[in-house]
């Protein structure tokens, strides 16, 4: 079996076929790469309110997999990269650029993302998103 290495180079390989796998709307090809039990949080600011969610890997999977079918000319950005390697884990801060149209309307996010990774057997998987988002 191919073991993964937990390095700089390979998280950056991640993050890179996340973007692509986004971009294509892989929802299956990205399950993959998430732990099964990921610890996900979204903090939305819209317009002065501000909303919390907790949600789990399959409930992730399928806001994204509605979204892309309720929306159109999706675009998508991950930028300013800071990988961090430490006791084993890497954490990962990037900003996040989102565009889309959905009913006739265009919207425009910008999100700030802290993840973890770590190797499970002997894999890449993300173990934690925690985003800041402003619509």
């Amino acid at each position: 079996m191919l073991r993964e290495e937990l390095t700089k180079k390979t998280v950056q390989a991640l993050i890179t076929t996340v973007e692509s796998i986004v971009k294509t709307h892989n929802i299956d090809q990205l399950a993959k790469l998430l732990s099964e039990d990921i610890n996900i949080k979204i903090n939305i600011k819209n317009n002065g309110n501000n909303q919390t969610m907790k949600i789990t890997k399959s409930q992730y999977l399928s806001m994204l997999k509605q979204g892309w079918e309720m929306c159109e000319n999706y675009t998508y950005k991950i930028s300013d990269i800071n990988i961090t390697i430490k006791n084993g884990l890497a954490y990962v801060t990037s900003k996040l650029e989102e565009t889309m149209i959905c009913n006739n309307q265009q919207i425009n996010s910008t999100s700030y993302e802290k993840s973890i990774i770590k190797l499970i057997d002997n894999k890449l998987k993300v173990t934690e998103i925690t985003a800041s988002m402003k619509l």
